[in-house]
């Protein structure tokens, strides 16, 4: 399956429980998650990846950043099952 194709299962299960999904620009910061999830007063990201998909150089230290220096939430997701289950954590549910 695509990236593309997850991206758009995951931004549809994520809007259907309420969430505000900001897709983010190729063309935007190197790196930086596909999407910014944000739930009432909180917020996390997501990386989109296929079940053999890696994560780039670029993509990790930008998460590392996002996490180590702006104490970020950040997940990479694999399927809507992921996506749930980084939903459950970011809210502590």
């Amino acid at each position: 399956m695509r990236e593309s194709h997850i991206q758009n299962q995951i931004s549809n299960f994520l809007k259907n429980n309420r969430c505000l999904v900001i897709k983010q620009e190729p063309t935007s910061i190197l790196g930086i998650p596909d999407l910014l999830v944000v739930y009432r007063n909180r917020h996390f990201w997501i990386e989109v990846k296929t079940k053999s998909g890696k994560l780039s150089r670029v993509q990790k230290t930008c998460h590392q950043f996002l996490k180590e220096e702006h104490g970020q939430k950040v997940f990479v997701c694999r399927d809507v099952k992921e996506a749930e289950d980084a939903l459950c954590s970011a809210l502590k549910i």
